[in-house]
């Protein structure tokens, strides 16, 4: 079975654990099958190209989602249109999977011609740990119209809000958790030599944590918005402000690996980053997550303990459980087409 793996986009690191995992999870259902990854991020810098905004050689896409969802240009402006698709040119492909945090407009329209070419050759697609950036009436309006006109042929979702919200309109829906809880099974990092805590903030102050040696990751290496974000921007002095790279042991990275390592070495995690708590609790450590955002749902489906109140650590069993049980319901969806 050859199956194409739609990847979101590296803008923000955590996206990468989700992918990741997401190929995992697939590598775990079907150990024979081929996965291909084809990034949806093509898409998304002509989207954004599409409402006004630029892209640069430091994949810096600038503009607002919320004047990007908006824009009236979205339906006069083509680029998206022009951009190569590679999986277009890919033979036999068996199934397309779409991960992650996808189901609102920002996230779903890059995807549009793609899927549609998909659904010309009559490619099955999975949504695969899926869940929205928010889910708000007119969220839940777009998404709802969206999967009718898409029609997928199955769809796991990583929290209780989007299975109440859309498994009424795709018949083959269970209510999962994020693939990033798989991404302790496409790496396995190296033991660090010292014990240290993880503090990831890119979106408020760090909290005073009181530890001896703690490592300051930032998810936002390509840029971003945020003012709390170190980015590259930062070395021109953008950001200088946040004194990101002036707290010692600071670090933003082009490899996922390299996070990884400090995710599954960390004795604790600290974060206003959904996705820096998740691999975390994936090797078996301690995390707290510190914002208020629809998306933490994500962790009523895994967690017995709040998260946003103390450190928590995973159940291993548990764990297993919810990823074995994730992995049977993907060869049940295949069992089905």
């Amino acid at each position: 079975m050859r199956i194409l793996l739609m990847r979101t986009w590296l803008r923000n690191i955590g996206n990468g654990f989700i992918d990741k995992g997401a190929r995992a999870a697939l590598k775990r259902a079907f150990p024979e099958a081929e996965v291909i990854e084809t990034s949806g991020f093509p898409f998304l810098s002509a989207s954004l190209k599409e409402q006004g905004g630029d892209f640069n050689p430091l994949y810096q896409a600038t503009g607002s989602v919320g004047e990007w969802i908006k824009s009236k240009q979205l339906e006069k402006r083509t680029f998206r249109k022009n951009i190569f698709d590679i999986s277009d040119t890919i033979p036999d492909i068996d199934l397309a999977v779409l991960p992650g945090c996808v189901l609102y407009e920002f996230a779903l329209r890059p995807y549009e011609y793609m899927i549609n070419r998909l659904q010309e050759k009559n490619i099955p697609l999975i949504l695969l740990g899926v869940g929205g950036g928010d889910y708000k009436s007119k969220t839940r309006r777009y998404v709802s119209e969206w999967l009718q006109s898409v029609d997928p042929a199955g769809m796991i979702t990583r929290d209780k809000e989007a299975y109440k919200h859309y498994s009424d309109i795709v018949e083959k829906s269970y209510n999962g958790i994020d693939c990033g809880f798989f991404v302790n099974e496409w790496y396995t990092p190296p033991d660090s030599r010292d014990p240290f805590t993880a503090a990831t903030f890119d979106k408020i102050p760090e909290p005073d944590l009181n530890t001896q040696l703690t490592v300051r990751p930032s998810h936002t290496p390509f840029g971003d918005s945020k003012p709390y974000a170190g980015t590259i921007e930062a070395l021109a002095g953008k950001y200088r402000g946040n004194d990101f790279f002036s707290k010692k042991n600071a670090f933003v990275s082009d490899s996922l690996k390299d996070y990884l390592y400090i995710y599954k070495n960390a004795t604790e995690t600290h974060s206003d980053r959904i996705h820096a708590c998740v691999p975390a609790l994936a090797y078996g450590n301690r995390a707290k997550f510190y914002i208020d955002t629809p998306r933490d749902s994500l962790f009523d489906n895994i967690t017995e303990e709040a998260i946003k109140e103390n450190t928590v650590k995973l159940s291993r069993s548990r764990l297993e459980t919810k990823k074995e049980s994730q992995v049977e319901y993907i060869r049940k969806i295949i069992s089905w087409l």
